[in-house]
């Protein structure tokens, strides 16, 4: 199994097997800590070929700037699936993960990962940043 793409976004959808994504990004911001980001998704595009056929597990986890899950972990999803052998004269097949999160408790600042495993191994990391903004002067 191939991991062919994995965004941090503001929204995505899997339509009729086509990753539609809206608003990619890299950076959360914030002048104070702790904050809650209302929503964010992160969209995960993955190709399966013969070799990949039998069961499967994917998780994909949010990882803050002190290596722990900013989700609590019994709440990070599971997905099993079950990679059946594909069609003659089909190579391979791809499919779409998306994962919405409402709610994201960000504690402060740091370097981050969206972190891919498949069968419990990192399969692909994308960094992403939590940075502190300068606190707005009064006047």
């Amino acid at each position: 199994m191939e991991i062919l793409s994995a965004l941090l976004c503001d929204s995505a959808e899997d339509y009729v097997g086509k990753l539609c994504v809206l608003g990619a990004f890299d950076s959360f911001a914030s002048a104070n800590f702790p904050v809650i980001h209302p929503q964010c998704a992160v969209a995960v595009r993955y190709l399966l070929r013969d070799e990949d056929v039998g069961q499967h597990t994917i998780r994909v986890l949010l990882v803050g700037p002190d290596g722990e899950s900013l989700i609590p972990m019994p709440q990070v999803p599971t997905l099993n699936i079950r990679v059946e052998p594909l069609q003659e004269n089909v190579f391979f097949a791809s499919q779409n993960l998306v994962l919405k999160f409402q709610g994201l408790q960000l504690q402060g600042p740091g370097q981050c990962e969206v972190r891919v495993l498949v069968d419990g191994q990192i399969a692909r990391t994308v960094p992403f940043q939590i940075i502190q903004l300068a606190q707005p002067s009064e006047g």
